[in-house]
């Protein structure tokens, strides 16, 4: 099951973008984006290494 990208967008990346007091259509259409390319919108999450949608490694992880 995948994850629909207007509720990702309205749920998820708005307000984290909101809270991080950097709200921009252009930062919220590249997160979607890049969501959308390394998962699939959710579909390769199961297939795939890594942490969250963008499968980030642990050390980048880490750092953020």
């Amino acid at each position: 099951m995948g994850i629909a990208a207007s509720e990702l967008s309205k749920y998820v990346i708005r307000p984290t973008l909101l809270y991080l007091g950097r709200p921009s259509a252009a930062a919220e259409a590249l997160l979607l984006g890049t969501a959308a390319t390394q998962s699939a919108l959710g579909e390769a999450l199961h297939q795939r290494q890594g942490y969250g949608l963008y499968g980030i490694g642990a050390a980048s992880h880490l750092q953020l």
